[in-house]
């Protein structure tokens, strides 16, 4: 199978290029193993497979939603079967997982061997978010809605104050007394140091206004809140814990799902965009071209029910 023939493996190769500024081993050994995996496992080509996982994705049915993490998983059995070290089939599954992430369809649990550490990321569901809400004291309620509204990071949200300012709508407290939805935000990520802006939806807002807090919104430490989220979790009766970043993940997933430019997402998280992203808007000198804030709005409304939780 010659990869570079399809759209998926190129996106997946120019980012991983643009991450090392050069093609490494660690490329080759990926698409060796990704090759396997499509020719052995998948029976598909790379664009059959992304395209069926964004339709899997879509599914209210568990088991559809999830049957690539079990094409993975069966991948890893066969794997060990012939023999191949722990240390092989971790490479391997690194490799197909960054190739799943690069095209936005990333993949979550995975059962791997024992002494084989995956990081994953458990992405809520909404019914999930809606009964940790249901039982969390006022604060983590809004804590967890104004994550999931604006796809802020836990250092970022901790660190928002009313006072924070529009040049376009005012500080958060205005906009909040105006009745504005959604509350623009326009701040700086303060772990990239990139400018960005994002949103608090209907819900986000209807918890700041029961929570009414003075100025900063959050006067607690991170482990204080993700303490409070695992707490109200095991509380709503989740088998899971929620955390900071799944919140996160969360914001991003259902909203490319529903349609919005990944591009955009990426930029409403604070992420750094560049000249690779700033293609996706035909811009050649790797500014990247954004609509404008009225266009973004619209944009964020009009797919706001895809990640809105409360009734």
């Amino acid at each position: 199978m010659e990869l570079e023939a399809y759209d998926s493996i190129r996106r997946w190769h120019l980012k991983l290029r643009t991450k090392s500024g050069r093609e490494t081993s660690t490329q080759r050994v990926w698409d060796h193993y990704l090759s396997i995996f499509l020719e052995k496992v998948a029976h598909k080509d790379p664009d059959e497979l992304i395209a069926q996982r964004r339709e899997h994705l879509k599914s209210d049915d568990q088991l559809i939603r999830r049957q690539h993490e079990e094409l993975v998983t069966k991948f890893v059995s066969e794997l060990q079967s012939q023999g191949a070290p722990p240390n092989t089939v971790k490479t391997a599954v690194a490799g197909i997982r960054s190739f799943y992430n690069s095209n936005y369809v990333d993949l979550t649990t995975i059962e791997t061997p024992r002494g084989i550490c995956v990081r994953t990321v458990r992405i809520p569901l909404r019914e999930d978010l809606r009964a940790v809400c249901e039982v969390a004291e006022p604060m983590t309620k809004a804590y967890i809605l104004c994550a999931k509204d604006s796809g802020l990071s836990i250092s970022d949200l901790l660190e928002l104050d009313l006072n924070l300012e529009s040049p376009i709508y005012g500080t958060i407290r205005q906009q909040l007394k105006e009745g504005r939805c959604p509350i623009h935000l326009q701040l700086v990520r303060g772990k990239t140091k990139v400018p960005h802006e994002t949103f608090l939806g209907e819900d986000a807002i209807q918890s700041l206004r029961q929570l009414n807090p003075d100025n900063r919104v959050f006067q607690v430490t991170d482990k204080t809140i993700r303490n409070r989220l695992d707490t109200a979790s095991e509380k709503a009766g989740l088998k899971y814990h929620l955390k900071p970043h799944s919140l996160r993940k969360f914001f991003s997933r259902y909203l490319e799902l529903s349609g919005v430019n990944a591009t955009v997402v990426e930029y409403w998280q604070g992420h750094s965009l560049g000249q690779v992203r700033g293609t996706y808007f035909g811009v050649e000198t790797g500014l990247v071209n954004l609509p404008p804030i009225e266009e973004q709005i619209e944009i964020y409304l009009n797919h706001y029910k895809a990640i809105k939780v409360l009734a």
